[in-house]
């Protein structure tokens, strides 16, 4: 894999840290000595409407493995996240309108259904996140013989993810102090004691996802969720659960 993660290369035009050029890409891949395959991970390949054509113009014959998440669980995480940038202020239900991006990027169909135009459907592996965590030995030996090496390779156990970050109270405050030179500046100027006491106030707990609001986004998914089981062969009714 490319020393770094999510290069942004392919159809992302306006990334702030995107590979810009072939060469900067190619560098990234500088210290490849005979592997038999190499690649990266970049998540907004899947929804650029450009980056399946790009990709299939410069590695016509590549393999690509999609990973497809639960879509509810998929825009809350997405939610949280923007809620810890500080980009995103709004609370509860009117946080997940349809036309907020992190419940835009659950529509999967149209996104699949883009690169299976483009590259034939051997070339194309999906993996379910749940089936990930749930049988990691065997979901990773699928994604072995998919990329024909070794399958009887073993990786480390995949562990669940335990620390659930705080965000911040006052999200305006939280995104200068994390993301403007200044503020970080500010911030580290601050004795100790008065960085901790920052961190105490100015922070809580992340929000967690309720049984309603997972039942009302999965039934927005609903029939989205069974064009994608159609398209992709694979049996998502466990997705319909709420």
């Amino acid at each position: 894999m490319s020393s770094k993660k999510e290069l942004y290369f392919f159809g992302a035009e306006g990334q702030g840290d995107r590979c810009e050029t072939l060469a900067a890409y190619e560098a990234l891949f500088a210290a490849v000595d005979g592997e038999s395959a190499i690649g990266e991970a970049t998540p907004t390949y899947l929804y650029s409407t450009r980056a399946a054509a790009e990709i299939r113009e410069l590695i016509p014959h590549a393999r690509l493995i999609v990973s497809l998440r639960q879509p509810a669980d998929r825009a809350f995480s997405g939610y949280a996240w923007r809620r810890r940038a500080g980009k995103e202020t709004r609370l509860g239900t009117d946080a997940f309108q349809a036309d907020a991006p992190y419940v835009r990027l659950g529509f999967y169909y149209k996104h699949i259904e883009r690169y299976l135009d483009l590259f034939q459907r051997e070339q194309i592996l999906v993996v379910l996140l749940d089936e990930l965590a749930a049988e990691p030995a065997a979901t990773c030996k699928t994604i072995f013989e998919f990329l024909d090496i070794d399958s009887t390779f073993r990786v480390q156990q995949l562990q669940p993810r335990g620390l659930r970050p705080r965000v911040p109270r006052l999200p305006r405050l939280g995104h200068f102090v994390r993301k403007s030179r200044l503020g970080r500046e500010l911030y580290r100027a601050l004795p100790l004691g008065l960085q901790d006491l920052g961190k105490a106030h100015l922070l809580q707990p992340p929000p967690t996802l309720t049984k309603e609001l997972r039942a009302q986004l999965t039934a927005l998914y609903r029939d989205d969720i069974l064009r994608t089981s159609e398209l992709i062969g694979r049996d998502l009714s466990h997705w319909l659960e709420t």
